[in-house]
């Protein structure tokens, strides 16, 4: 659209939707103004044309970066999400969350000290995200745990949410038969903070304290 062409002064314009009020998103550039048109058969729009250039549109966010997940991989770089208090197995405990790179079935994992080798009440496993991952933004997560499934052993997500930093979320029990499987549970009213114990923004419970808990990778996506 040309302005001259229309008998309009030399200047800066742009459309306004009439049925809406709100200004069209367009391209000014020598031809004049470029404005993209999506109309279905059968319909018609009405626009109108004001002096001016138009409202800044906000930045386009990318959907594949906005559900894009972090994970972590045993043996891997972090991918935006990373286990806490990794220690040499032997070494001296930090606090209720060592862990100790181990390899377990074929598979390179971190495996969560028993409780004995802590000497605490409890036993977990932290992870915190990386706090320029847009993943901290979602209210609701999904998280993916793929683990040992040892006989008796299990685990249950605590995640810093709207209600406290220690949330209780769902409990995984797994099947125990000694192979590796995923669980995947989903997590509501999440604010990550990193409010949890050293600045983790979630932890895994260990369900039997007295055996590890080997997790060979973790993922955390947006929940739809």
């Amino acid at each position: 659209m040309q302005p001259a062409g229309l008998g309009l002064p030399a200047g800066t314009y742009h459309l306004v939707d009439v049925a809406t009020g709100k200004a069209m998103p367009a391209t000014a550039g020598q031809n004049g103004v470029t404005v993209p048109v999506d109309v279905p058969p059968g319909f018609f729009q009405v626009w109108r044309l004001e002096p001016g250039a138009g409202p800044a549109e906000p930045p386009a966010t990318s959907a594949a970066s906005v559900s894009s997940p972090v994970g972590f991989t045993a043996g891997g770089p972090a991918q935006g999400l990373r286990v806490l208090n990794e220690t040499a197995a032997g070494g001296p405990p930090t606090g209720d969350g060592n862990v100790s790179a181990a390899r377990m079935a074929g598979q390179a994992a971190v495996a969560r000290w028993t409780l004995h080798q802590l000497g605490t009440p409890g036993a977990y496993i932290y992870l915190q995200v990386d706090p320029a991952s847009p993943v901290r933004a979602a209210s609701r997560l999904e998280l993916s745990v793929t683990y040992l499934a040892t006989p008796g052993q299990g685990f249950q997500v605590q995640y810093d949410g709207t209600q406290g930093a220690y949330e209780n979320g769902p409990t995984v029990t797994g099947p125990g038969t000694g192979r590796w499987v995923t669980a995947q549970v989903q997590l509501d009213g999440v604010h990550l903070d990193q409010g949890e114990n050293g600045g983790a923004d979630l932890r895994l419970a260990v369900q039997d304290g007295g055996t590890p808990l080997y997790v060979h990778a973790v993922t955390l996506r947006p929940a739809g």
